[in-house]
């Protein structure tokens, strides 16, 4: 297995959607990482045998490999602008190449399909640098266009792998169990896609139909929390089960990259909580600089047969009519703040709530991964260094030692016979 890399990381500009961004640098990563690839399969002497183009050894490579994004998008602000760094990895099985690259090229208007994929996606990516933070709708267009894409290329992609492994009479009931569950996994992805796209229409037709601004501000940062929650299921439905077939190496650059993933979520729950914060924020602002009082017509000046008592009291009833005026817009400003104050704490305890929907199933699934049990290989061996006890809490602290890789813990004991003969013999522990 060879793996493959590539980090993008893009600022948003001043007439960018932060989710434009995003989907540009989504794509770009996936596509330099397949580019990357590339390079490596025409050194490959069956790929040199057909005398490709770079452009087509790409397109072939985008046949044969799935770019994933580990550790999820992050987002940083440095030097007052915003940043979105993304990193696709791509994991190239160098057993079953040569035959991928035959059932390919067996077939002439396969690598024809592919050349004209990969043209869609770099269009589609520039499409996605030229966008305008206005252009949300055209923005749904491509994400959508790109994710059928991609669906349809890693479809094409797993019956590939099966036919190369039929080929070579190796497909084991292990790897058919593999690809099956691949399988299953892509379809599952595009069933949770098209809920989401569901979703999203419903959502962009009650924004566009609301006209009072605080209102039309809420439904647009429940529309983001959605959009994160949306995003956070995407990568859920992509995990394997816990199961036998999954190694201890496997397991371990797994719970890395949840790692990332969630203080990734962390910082991008935080920058949409300040998001949202503000959007509230500016919708009343705005409210408010148009509640002013609703002032009467000011009074005539007074008339040469207007008496003095008359006059006065026109004057008296114009000033009492601004005074109820004024008040009436002080009590709706002041019912304002107040409403606002309401608002922002419910936008707090979204956030939190947020916290909760978005971050459970990953601290619940890197909590799984690391009660998980692993029998080493056989011929393996580590070796474990029992330490001084500590009396006082009934336990050993013990030091790990297995192919370069250590851990530290504590081992309890609650029979402290039984713990003096182990100690004895702890040279003999590995």
């Amino acid at each position: 297995i060879k793996l493959f890399e590539r980090e993008v990381e893009e600022v948003v500009a001043s007439d960018q959607s932060r989710e434009q961004v995003e989907a540009f640098a989504l794509q770009k990563a996936k596509r330099l990482a397949v580019e990357e690839a590339g390079t490596y399969i025409s050194s490959l002497s069956v790929v040199q045998n057909y005398k490709l183009s770079a452009y087509e050894v790409t397109a072939l490579a985008s046949g044969i490999v799935e770019a994933k994004i580990v550790g999820g998008t992050s987002f940083e602000v440095k030097d007052g602008n915003l940043f979105v760094r993304v990193r696709a990895v791509i994991k190239v099985d160098t057993s079953i190449l040569d035959r991928q690259v035959q059932e390919i090229m067996k077939e002439k208007d396969t690598l024809k399909k592919l050349e004209e994929e990969r043209k869609k996606n770099r269009e589609l990516e520039e499409k996605y640098a030229n966008l305008k933070s206005s252009e949300v709708k055209r923005l749904e267009e491509l994400n959508t266009q790109a994710m059928a894409l991609e669906r349809e290329r890693d479809r094409q992609r797993i019956f590939r792998e099966e036919q190369a492994l039929k080929a070579r009479g190796e497909l084991s009931r292990a790897e058919a169990e593999r690809i099956a569950k691949e399988r299953e996994m892509q379809d599952r992805i595009s069933r949770t896609l098209a809920e989401q796209e569901k979703a999203k229409r419903e959502e962009a037709a009650a924004l566009a139909a609301e006209s009072d601004r605080i209102k039309r501000a809420q439904l647009e940062n429940e529309q983001r929390w959605n959009d994160l929650a949306r995003k956070a299921k995407l990568s859920q439905d992509s995990w394997t089960a816990i199961d036998d077939s999954l190694s201890l190496k496997q397991a371990m650059t797994e719970v890395s990259d949840l790692k990332k993933e969630i203080a990734n979520l962390r910082g991008r729950l935080d920058y949409q909580y300040g998001e949202n914060t503000r959007n509230l924020e500016a919708a009343y602002s705005q409210q408010l600089s148009l509640t002013k009082a609703k002032l009467p017509p000011e009074p005539a000046p007074k008339d040469a047969f207007e008496t003095t008592t008359e006059y006065n009291q026109r004057i008296s009833a114009y000033e009492s009519q601004v005074r109820e005026a004024e008040k009436d817009a002080a009590e709706a400003v002041e019912m304002l703040k107040k409403e606002e104050a309401l608002k922002l704490a419910e936008a707090k305890a979204a956030y939190l709530g947020q916290q909760l929907r978005v971050l459970s199933p990953f601290i619940k699934r890197l909590q799984d991964l690391q009660a998980r049990k692993f029998t080493l290989p056989e011929g393996g061996a580590m070796t474990v260094d029992l330490g001084e006890p500590d009396a006082d809490n009934n336990r050993f602290p013990v030091h790990l030692q297995h192919k370069g890789e250590s851990w530290s813990a504590w081992w309890e004991y609650s029979d402290r016979d039984a713990a003096k003969d182990f100690y004895r013999t702890r040279t003999y522990l590995k």
